[in-house]
């Protein structure tokens, strides 16, 4: 799945995103033929342009070197053009998105034609098609457009007025004045701070910016924090590295029934969150491939983790009402020592060690989602910076550790039941999931990576045991 030309900082060029769902329609829809479906999935798509503009925005590099999104308004027949291009219908055998979204991952974001959002409606190839009860979408985009939620509350959007057009029977082109859609553009962040955030000292004042300034104070804590991220780096255990553009690796986990009944009780007594359970795990799994010792005491497992920030936001904007890239990427450091006794050797990776790696994880993830954001625009055209220089010498990404991408809990602004503006059901969400491709090569194989953490998530059903062998 998968922000607006006001971005200071756009995620590399080949970040994207993907959120695939699977509906059931409702008894309340009939079922439709294929045409009448696709019809009306280009209307929806076409009805959505004109709502949020920013998915059919492109990237552009101005002559400062800076890039941003550009959004043109079109004539009538490039409106009707774009959509062909970027509504794609598939047929799968069994509606198998997962092999699609293999195969997205793969590409290249924007396209040729200079594309980066689109949505893909997948039809059963094994049905007939004059009749079809079950269909699936993937929303891929280019993560410059927006993040995971936002990427969950344009899915909302778009569902709302599929379905809505499907049970008026309206498959017609939308006729909007088009020009008029550019007011719906969504502004950056920083231009709709709420009324609490603490934004820098004015140029024209003659107050002095010192860090007791919170401003100041949380640009500079940040960074030094990014700084120190740079020293005493652990890092996953050496391997060569893959060749050429990287593959679209994924790993399923899969709890039983009473797996997940027990794990999920167990959380939402302590609390923790599932996001801060995998974080736990995979910083684990570094751990079990490459044990620390106390030579390592002092080194740390760095990462930027992602902290929707819309809660600090002004009316309308908070919550659901802001579509695009609303994340803080602060920098989360897991010291080694946690997963090491007084004496310097390697505790046993159990139960007891996970859910004290946890509490660590948790307290941080507060201490980032109180931190004020208005510091993020300087932040990122410092990082940016860095980050050129970095990829110009190949000495990006570092090897700091893992990478993790959590928006929080996964069905946070996704609805799992779509309605009209009667309340009546539309469609009933089956599956849905959300994943980020980063083209990085791999450190570690990504399905035995996905093996360890399985094992280690199962820790807290008390069906599983991490040893070294």
């Amino acid at each position: 799945m998968i922000h607006s030309a006001l971005r200071a900082l756009l995620p590399d060029p080949n970040w994207s995103r993907n959120s695939g769902i699977g509906l059931k329609r409702s008894q309340t829809l009939f079922s439709q033929s294929e045409a009448i479906l696709t019809a009306a999935a280009q209307a929806a798509w076409i009805g959505l342009r004109y709502q949020v503009p920013i998915i059919a925005t492109t990237i552009e590099v101005g002559e400062d070197d800076v890039p941003m999104l550009k959004y043109r308004v079109p004539r009538i027949n490039e409106v009707e053009e774009w959509a062909h291009r970027t509504l794609v219908v598939h047929h799968r055998p069994a509606l198998d998105i997962n092999r699609l979204r293999e195969e997205l991952g793969e590409l290249k974001v924007p396209s040729p034609q200079g594309d980066q959002t689109w949505m893909h409606l997948v039809l059963d190839s094994s049905k007939d098609t004059a009749s079809v009860s079950r269909i699936g979408f993937i929303f891929h985009t280019h993560h410059s457009v927006t993040d995971g939620n936002g990427g969950k509350i344009i899915t909302n959007r778009y569902l709302a007025e599929f379905g809505t057009r499907l049970r008026a029977g309206n498959t017609s082109i939308p006729d909007f004045l088009w020009g008029t859609e550019s007011e719906n553009l969504t502004p950056a962040i920083f231009n709709v701070l709420g009324p609490s955030e603490p934004v820098p000292i004015h140029p024209s004042s003659d107050q002095e910016p010192t860090f007791a300034h919170p401003f100041y104070r949380t640009l500079g804590g940040e960074m030094q924090s990014i700084g120190a991220s740079m020293e005493n780096q652990y890092g996953f255990k050496a391997r060569d590295g893959d060749q050429g553009w990287p593959d679209s690796r994924r790993a399923e986990l899969v709890f039983s029934p009473k797996e997940s009944k027990t794990l999920l009780t167990y959380m939402k007594n302590e609390p923790y969150t599932l996001a801060v359970l995998l974080h736990a795990a995979l910083a684990m799994v570094v751990m079990f491939y490459k044990p620390g010792s106390k030579d390592a005491k002092n080194s740390f497992l760095n990462n930027f983790v992602m902290v929707d920030v819309r809660s600090h936001l002004k009316v309308p904007y908070t919550g659901e009402g802001y579509p695009g890239y609303a994340i803080a990427p602060p920098m989360l450091r897991l010291p080694v020592s946690l997963f090491l006794t007084s004496e310097g050797t390697a505790l046993a990776l159990d139960k007891e060690l996970l859910v004290k790696v946890m509490s660590e994880i948790r307290e941080r993830y507060a201490e980032h989602k109180e931190r004020a954001i208005s510091y993020i625009a300087p932040a990122s055209d410092i990082f940016a910076y860095a980050m050129k220089r970095s990829y110009a010498v190949d000495h990006h990404p570092v090897n700091q550790c893992y990478m993790f991408s959590s928006d929080g809990p996964g069905e946070k602004f996704l609805k799992s039941t779509v309605r009209d503006t009667s309340g009546n059901t539309l469609f009933e969400i089956t599956k849905f999931f959300t994943f980020i491709c980063h083209p990085t090569l791999r450190l570690i194989s990504v399905c035995r990576l996905g093996r360890e953490l399985w094992k280690l998530a199962r820790i807290l059903t008390g069906t599983c045991w991490l040893r070294r062998t």
